[in-house]
This record gives C-alpha cells, structure tokens and sequence, in this order.
C-alpha cells in the first residue's frame, strides 16, 4: 500500500516551500512519519534541510539532489533510497538503516553515521571528509572514488568495503599493512546505483 495522495501532497508542499518565508527557527517537522516510497515531480527541489526527521520511513524514495544538510534523520529508514548528488553536509544520521542505498556523488561532509548501516550501500565518489564512522556498518559498501579524508573510521570498517586506488582514506588507514594489502571487497553483481534510478518516478506519474 503506498503514501495516502493527501500525505504526499502535503509532503511535497513542506518539502518544496521557499525557505526564505520561513518563520525564524522554523525546523520541519516530520518525526516518524511513514512515507516509503513517496515521490516528488522534482526531486532536487526538495529542501528540508535542519529538518527533524528522526525514525522517518523514506526507504525506496528517489529524491537525487535534494537539500538535507544539518537534517536529523537518526534511526532513519533509508533503505533503498536513491540520493544520488543529496546534500547531507553535517545531518545527523545516527543510526540510520542505508543498506542499499545510492549515495552515489552525495556530500556527507561531517555527517554523523555512528552506528548507521551502510551495508552494500553505492557511496562512489561521496564526499566523507570529517564524518563521524565509528560503528557503522560497510561491508560491501562502494567507495570507488569517495573521500574519507579527516573521517572517523576504523581499519576493520574499510576492509570490509569495497575500496580501489581512488579511494582517500586517512593517511593512518591509507599506510596500515591491512588496508595496503586487502583485496577489494567483491561487488555486487548488480548497481547499487542503478536500483536507486529504478526508483524515479516514470513520465507523467
């Protein structure tokens, strides 16, 4: 069963409102809220970013581009969801479930993932520089390109991944005998990436 047409309707006027008339301190509100699934005409319009959005249900959403920078998605369910190019500089996603998710090019500067689950997750090219790793889950996550430069991570999380050459790591990891002579994690045999673009709404929807 999909979002109710009055919930999304709802969900894609708050998350494309002109910020700029926003009163002062206004944060939006939308704890808990079940919406998997749920679609917008034009996703990197959306804008909920300082939004309060702990425990959302957002799995399987495509909203590629979109403004969620400072955003509290702790405990959010993000699975599936494609946020390709998403702007999460400095959200708090603490615990959050990104199991399969495309986070393909996202800027996850600062973020706080401790503990999230990361597993399996396309973070090619993701900008990590300064985000908060401890205890989260990378086992078989793409980081093909991504920079985990000034990152909190530990050697056993990066061996875990799927990393190359591109990869940046902190120059402790990029010189540890572990990470130096790990093979490269086995990837999928499908896309990661490719999941998250089956998830765009079709024409005319």
């Amino acid at each position: 069963m999909g979002v109710p047409a009055d919930v999304q309707a709802a969900f894609v006027v708050l998350a494309t409102r002109n910020p700029a008339h926003d009163r002062r301190n206004y944060r939006a509100d939308l704890r808990f809220a079940q919406l998997p699934g749920i679609q917008t005409p034009r996703p990197s319009d959306l804008n909920l970013y300082d939004a309060e959005l702990q425990g959302v249900d957002l799995s399987g959403v495509y909203i590629v581009g979109a403004e969620l920078n400072g955003a509290d998605l702790s405990n959010a369910n993000l699975i599936t969801a494609s946020l390709k190019g998403a702007d999460l500089k400095g959200a708090d996603l603490t615990g959050a479930k990104l199991d399969l998710a495309d986070l393909y090019e996202a800027n996850l500067q600062e973020a706080q993932l401790n503990g999230a689950d990361l597993e399996v997750a396309d973070l090619t090219g993701a900008d990590l520089n300064g985000a908060d790793l401890s205890e989260a889950k990378l086992t078989g996550a793409d980081l093909d390109n991504a920079d985990l430069t000034g990152a909190v991570v530990a050697v056993k999380q990066v061996i875990s991944a799927d990393i190359t050459s591109k990869t940046k790591l902190p120059p402790r990891l990029a010189e540890d005998p572990l990470v130096k002579d790990a093979p490269a994690a086995p990837r999928a045999s499908w896309s990661c990436h490719a999941v998250g673009k089956s998830n765009a709404p079709s024409a005319g929807s």
